[in-house]
């Protein structure tokens, strides 16, 4: 099930980029918010500036222990490395 979230929010974040990428490109923009909290299992905010990514996580009670949080947290930033 686990798993099956994280394509779930890997397939979002490849469709917005692809929306919004193109779009980007035809104004000149290079700053825009790619994802701001669209699934609630995924409380991120994800930005593009130029070429880097700025990711970060809203505060949440999560459930999580720190080290199932830590274990997240990276499985998240390699989708989102791989997703944009």
């Amino acid at each position: 099930m686990f798993e099956e979230r994280m394509e779930m929010f890997r397939n979002r974040l490849v469709k917005v980029q692809r929306h919004l990428g193109r779009q980007a490109r035809r104004q000149g923009i290079e700053c825009y918010r790619v994802y701001d909290h669209d699934l609630p299992e995924f409380p991120l905010r994800i930005e593009h500036y130029g070429k880097a990514v700025y990711l970060s996580e809203y505060k949440r009670q999560h459930g999580f222990t720190e080290e199932q949080h830590a274990a997240w947290v990276e499985q998240v930033i390699a989708v989102v490395a791989e997703g944009l």
